[in-house]
């Protein structure tokens, strides 16, 4: 679980935001967080969470010590609800189902939290169930929406929300990242510096066509160190093979 100091690294902007909200107790009852995927949304959403819930602290900071940090980190928490997509979709049975919990007070206090995955994925009348929510807010309650894209939204539910927006990754966030992931430090850095977003990295290292182009980028540049002189041979040759593969690659 991460604190507001280190996610403040990734997303300085959003963070700081975030962190003068809760100082001067300005807690708005809906948030939308939007980015391309891997900007941190997640872990933004969990640690205002935790922050909300944390009764032992007076800075921004949850202190993640207490009970209340303890059962949210362990996804244990009553007051903290989590919605996914169910499939391909954000059903409206599921905006009904979380409206029925927060009839009733809050287990632990009158603080409740929810948390919407993937927002845009809502259907139509999921959206307009959660809207009829939002229009209604509970002084104790807080919703956090999570998005990679916002324009997908109702103009009414965006304009309910405080918008929260990502800067996308810096080439060495995205390269930590894709090391964080398994994949290799020299990959990572060529990835990187190729894709500029996380997911988009991330598929190169599942590219049959790039990993055998690579392959013979690298075999093309250690041959021309040792035999400068059949340079032109060796560019024109190493070329035709990875047309070659390219061909082969979009005819599956």
């Amino acid at each position: 679980m991460q604190r507001f100091e280190e996610l403040e690294q990734i997303q300085p902007v959003a963070v700081k935001m975030l962190k003068k909200m809760i100082n001067h107790n300005r807690i708005a009852h809906a948030y939308l967080i939007h980015g391309d995927p891997g900007t941190k949304k997640r872990a933004i959403a969990e640690t205002l969470a935790l922050r909300l819930f944390c009764r032992e602290t007076e800075t921004a900071e949850p202190c993640l010590q207490c009970r209340d940090c303890k059962r949210v980190i362990s996804g244990n928490h009553p007051d903290l609800h989590w919605i996914k997509p169910d499939g391909l979709s954000i059903k409206k049975e599921q905006i009904e189902a979380l409206q029925r919990e927060f009839i009733y007070s809050g287990v632990e206090s009158n603080r409740k939290v929810y948390v919407i995955e993937d927002a845009d994925l809502m259907t139509v009348n999921a959206s307009n169930r959660l809207l009829k929510f939002l229009e209604e807010p509970s002084q104790e309650t807080t919703a956090i929406l999570l998005t990679k894209n916002q324009q997908q939204l109702l103009d009414t539910i965006r304009s309910r929300c405080q918008m929260i927006a990502l800067r996308p990754l810096s080439g060495k966030a995205i390269e930590t990242a894709l090391i964080e992931d398994g994949i290799t430090k020299e990959n990572a850095r060529i990835f990187q510096a190729i894709a500029p977003q996380l997911e988009e990295a991330k598929a190169l290292n599942q590219d049959e066509w790039f990993a055998e182009a690579r392959k013979l980028m690298v075999q093309l540049v250690g041959m021309l160190i040792d035999k400068p002189q059949e340079r032109c041979y060796l560019l024109k040759n190493i070329g035709c093979n990875i047309l070659t593969i390219g061909i082969n690659c979009c005819s599956v």
